[in-house]
């Protein structure tokens, strides 16, 4: 299975790192960066591992990983992260 990452969760993951940068350096940006690939590839490879869980934008597979999450549809033989969330963030606020 292949992977493809929307324009907003796009947007998710640089404001992660940004933050993550600011917060506790570039160094630890760039491993929690790789976390986050790593979910994403066991996500593409493995993609009904991951409950579904309904949301204000309807229902998604949940894949969690560190202090985050990935929000992602299945189409046909491919997955689409649509959103990345900090997992005490409230989904019905988007970010």
């Amino acid at each position: 299975m292949a992977y493809f990452i929307s324009e907003q969760a796009a947007a998710d993951i640089y404001w992660i790192y940004e933050q993550s940068k600011r917060q506790f350096g570039e160094r630890a940006a760039g491993a929690y960066q790789v976390l986050l690939g790593e979910a994403v590839i066991f996500a593409a490879a493995h993609p009904q591992a991951s409950p579904v869980r309904e949301t204000p934008m309807g229902p998604v597979h949940v894949r969690y990983f560190g202090s985050h999450l990935l929000a992602y549809d299945i189409v046909d033989e491919d997955i689409i992260v649509q959103r990345v969330f900090h997992q005490g963030q409230d989904w019905g606020v988007g970010g």
